[in-house]
């Protein structure tokens, strides 16, 4: 998945079949037994099993969250943290991951970087290119797991990752307010 999803491709769905050159009509594929329902309705085609997210910086805001994937109504973000990751800073305002070894499998308690954040279900393949497209070249996908305040089971998630030299001059010592940043800087990028 999350290769593919740095490819704009996402798994799940058939690569899409060349235009037939007859003007028959292409009968349906009677030979699917999976329950997924992938019909050539166009408005199937574009669905998928949900992939969760999660966001770290100004996607954290759901109206942000909102315009970036194009979403008819406010998201259901859910609170939950990341272990495994240390945050730093791009180019003054924008947070970036850097993996790192210490994860709650450590056994090494004061070692752990929980990086608190949102989770978020994408449905559609378009929501899923448009955050890729909103994190730039600078950020990839990768795996997660997410941990809830309320205990249970860690679930797993994709995170955007810094995708540059891990050691850059560009990083550098912080971390992410979203309050400062919805006054500061969400007026300007994304006004009402």
């Amino acid at each position: 998945m999350v290769e593919r999803l740095r490819l704009g491709q996402i798994p799940g769905y058939p690569e899409p079949e060349p235009p037939s050159t007859s003007n028959k009509p292409t009968p349906p594929d009677n030979n699917n037994n999976n329950n997924n329902n992938n019909n050539n309705n166009s408005g199937n085609q574009n669905r998928l099993e949900p992939y969760t997210f999660f966001f770290y910086g100004s996607l954290m805001d759901p109206q942000v969250l909102m315009k970036v994937a194009k979403l008819d109504k406010q998201p259901d973000l859910q609170d939950v943290w990341v272990e495994g990751f240390e945050m730093k800073i791009w180019a003054g305002m924008y947070p970036v991951l850097l993996p790192t070894s210490n994860t709650t499998d450590d056994n090494s308690a004061g070692t752990r970087h929980r990086i608190k954040g949102k989770a978020w279900h994408a449905s559609t393949i378009d929501q899923c290119l448009r955050l890729q497209r909103y994190e730039t070249s600078a950020y990839k996908a990768t795996t997660c797991r997410l941990y809830h305040p309320g205990g249970g089971e860690p679930t797993n998630g994709l995170v955007f990752v810094w995708a540059r030299d891990p050691g850059s001059d560009e990083l550098a010592d912080g971390g992410f307010d979203l309050e400062h940043w919805q006054k500061a800087y969400k007026p300007t990028y994304f006004p009402v």
